[in-house]
């Protein structure tokens, strides 16, 4: 699996376990402390897939970028050998 496509499924699981925790900390059967300790887990946790969703996004960015610079090389390539 390719780096973009594991932090893909990273965020979704990240968001996946925070919601499940903020749902948790939800239930009438929790009490006063537990519901904070558990709100601030799935905080945190969105906090992360934040910050995993623009790694992801900053990466793609940079192989597309790559991409793009190849492509010119060899286009400017084959205009110098054109011009032979």
């Amino acid at each position: 699996m390719k780096p973009i496509q594991t932090l893909d499924e990273v965020y979704k699981y990240l968001l996946y376990i925070a919601e499940a925790l903020y749902s948790t900390s939800r239930n009438f059967g929790v009490d006063r402390n537990d519901r904070a300790l558990l709100e601030k887990y799935s905080d945190d946790l969105l906090q992360y897939s934040k910050g995993i969703e623009q790694l992801k996004n900053n990466m793609a960015m940079k192989e597309e970028m790559k991409k793009k610079e190849i492509e010119e090389e060899e286009l400017q390539e084959q205009e110098n050998i054109d011009k032979k």
